[in-house]
């Protein structure tokens, strides 16, 4: 597809993803428990800037457990 310079929306949305695909694989983590995905954390860091995990005696959402010893590197 040819570059559209009078199609901004669609070119800033195409350069957010490119960004996010790139920052992805910025970090590694260690130790997180296998019901925490690596790829919804990260999401939730680049758009919110922000994440955080709870216990629930309910069905989980993100994970069952809070990740006490958790390293990134």
């Amino acid at each position: 597809m040819i570059y559209d310079f009078k199609r901004k929306d669609i070119n800033i949305k195409d350069f957010n993803l490119q960004i996010m695909n790139k920052t992805l694989a910025m970090f590694e983590y260690d130790g997180l428990p296998d019901t925490l995905p690596v790829k919804e954390l990260e999401k939730l860091l680049q758009i919110n800037g922000y994440a955080f995990v709870t216990v629930s005696i309910h069905a989980p959402v993100m994970g069952a457990t809070i990740c006490q010893n958790c390293t990134i590197s």
